[in-house]
């Protein structure tokens, strides 16, 4: 079950994503470094197993619309900082 967002958390996450070596290559060649990945958003949905992150979402006029959305199993975050509730006032639209 995905759980929606009712505040708008702008949150900075550390996660390992997989990588691939494409080409012919000697084992001792291979990077066995872990790569990590620095992503930043609005958290905009979250169940047990992943998060999503966006950093576009719609405004009042288009509830719940998001886009660029980057969904990261839970197992694969080092860690989740919550930046700030809001970063600018909201102002009338046009």
């Amino acid at each position: 079950m995905i759980k929606k967002r009712e505040k708008e958390l702008v949150v900075y996450v550390t996660w390992v994503d997989p990588h691939s070596v494409d080409a012919w290559t000697t084992v001792e060649e291979l990077d066995l470094r872990p790569a990590y990945i620095r992503s930043v958003g609005y958290l905009v949905a979250e169940n047990k197993k992943c998060i999503a992150i966006s950093p576009n979402i719609g405004d009042e006029r288009i509830d719940n619309v998001v886009s660029c959305t980057t969904i990261i199993p839970r197992q694969c975050i080092v860690s989740i900082y919550v930046t700030r509730k809001t970063i600018v006032k909201k102002h009338e639209l046009p």
